[in-house]
Protein backbone atom coordinates (compact mmCIF):
# COMPACT_ATOMS: atom_id res chain seq x y z
CA UNK A 1 0.00 0.00 0.00
CA UNK A 2 1.32 3.42 -0.98
CA UNK A 3 1.96 5.73 1.96
CA UNK A 4 -0.10 8.92 1.86
CA UNK A 5 1.56 12.27 2.49
CA UNK A 6 -0.09 15.08 4.40
CA UNK A 7 -0.84 18.25 2.47
CA UNK A 8 1.39 20.30 4.78
CA UNK A 9 4.31 17.94 4.10
CA UNK A 10 3.92 18.46 0.35
CA UNK A 11 3.48 22.22 0.76
CA UNK A 12 6.52 22.45 3.04
CA UNK A 13 8.66 20.63 0.47
CA UNK A 14 7.52 23.06 -2.22
CA UNK A 15 8.05 26.13 0.00
CA UNK A 16 11.70 25.19 0.51
CA UNK A 17 12.20 26.37 -3.07
CA UNK A 18 12.87 30.10 -2.66
CA UNK A 19 11.24 31.13 -5.95
CA UNK A 20 8.14 29.05 -5.25
CA UNK A 21 7.86 30.64 -1.79
CA UNK A 22 8.21 34.14 -3.28
CA UNK A 23 5.53 33.39 -5.86
CA UNK A 24 3.33 31.85 -3.14
CA UNK A 25 3.51 35.06 -1.07
CA UNK A 26 3.00 37.28 -4.12
CA UNK A 27 -0.08 35.33 -5.16
CA UNK A 28 -1.47 35.64 -1.64
CA UNK A 29 -1.06 39.42 -1.85
CA UNK A 30 -2.79 39.50 -5.22
CA UNK A 31 -5.85 37.92 -3.59
CA UNK A 32 -6.26 41.22 -1.70
CA UNK A 33 -7.24 39.31 1.42
CA UNK A 34 -4.87 40.15 4.26
CA UNK A 35 -5.79 37.01 6.21
CA UNK A 36 -4.76 34.86 3.23
CA UNK A 37 -1.42 36.65 3.07
CA UNK A 38 -0.81 36.12 6.79
CA UNK A 39 -1.62 32.41 6.50
CA UNK A 40 0.81 32.19 3.61
CA UNK A 41 3.47 33.96 5.69
CA UNK A 42 2.84 31.42 8.46
CA UNK A 43 3.46 28.57 5.99
CA UNK A 44 6.70 30.12 4.72
CA UNK A 45 7.91 30.85 8.26
CA UNK A 46 7.26 27.21 9.24
CA UNK A 47 9.84 25.90 6.75
CA UNK A 48 12.52 28.43 7.66
CA UNK A 49 13.13 27.36 11.24
CA UNK A 50 11.69 27.69 14.69
CA UNK A 51 9.47 30.58 15.71
CA UNK A 52 12.04 31.49 18.34
CA UNK A 53 14.96 31.72 15.89
CA UNK A 54 12.99 33.65 13.28
CA UNK A 55 11.58 36.07 15.85
CA UNK A 56 15.08 36.72 17.20
CA UNK A 57 16.51 37.34 13.71
CA UNK A 58 13.58 39.67 12.88
CA UNK A 59 14.02 41.51 16.21
CA UNK A 60 10.45 40.86 17.28
CA UNK A 61 9.10 38.88 20.20
CA UNK A 62 7.94 35.33 19.81
CA UNK A 63 4.57 36.49 21.15
CA UNK A 64 4.29 39.03 18.33
CA UNK A 65 5.07 36.31 15.79
CA UNK A 66 2.46 33.98 17.28
CA UNK A 67 -0.17 36.74 17.42
CA UNK A 68 0.53 37.53 13.77
CA UNK A 69 -0.56 34.00 12.90
CA UNK A 70 -3.98 34.22 14.55
CA UNK A 71 -7.32 34.76 12.81
CA UNK A 72 -7.78 38.38 13.95
CA UNK A 73 -4.19 39.47 13.46
CA UNK A 74 -3.42 42.99 12.35
CA UNK A 75 0.37 43.29 12.41
CA UNK A 76 2.16 46.51 11.61
CA UNK A 77 3.76 46.84 8.19
CA UNK A 78 7.10 47.24 9.97
CA UNK A 79 6.68 43.75 11.47
CA UNK A 80 5.78 42.18 8.14
CA UNK A 81 8.73 43.85 6.41
CA UNK A 82 11.09 42.71 9.16
CA UNK A 83 9.90 39.12 8.80
CA UNK A 84 10.08 39.20 5.00
CA UNK A 85 13.63 40.57 5.12
CA UNK A 86 14.64 37.98 7.70
CA UNK A 87 13.31 35.23 5.43
CA UNK A 88 15.18 36.70 2.45
CA UNK A 89 12.24 38.35 0.67
CA UNK A 90 11.09 41.89 0.02
CA UNK A 91 7.78 43.59 -0.59
CA UNK A 92 7.45 45.50 -3.85
CA UNK A 93 4.85 47.88 -5.14
CA UNK A 94 4.07 47.93 -8.85
CA UNK A 95 1.70 50.05 -10.88
CA UNK A 96 -1.48 48.34 -11.91
CA UNK A 97 -3.63 49.53 -14.75
CA UNK A 98 -6.91 51.08 -13.63
CA UNK A 99 -10.06 49.43 -14.99
CA UNK A 100 -11.11 50.93 -18.31
CA UNK A 101 -13.44 53.88 -17.98
CA UNK A 102 -12.52 54.60 -14.36
CA UNK A 103 -11.58 58.02 -13.16
CA UNK A 104 -8.26 58.26 -11.44
CA UNK A 105 -8.30 60.65 -8.51
CA UNK A 106 -5.64 63.33 -8.78
CA UNK A 107 -4.43 65.57 -5.99
CA UNK A 108 -4.23 69.25 -6.74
Amino acid sequence: MKKKRKFTDVLDAMLRDEQFAADFLSQALEEEDFATFLLSMKDVIRVHGTAKSIAEKAHISRTTLYKMCTANANPELKTILSLLHTLGYELRVTRRDPPSGSNVCAFA
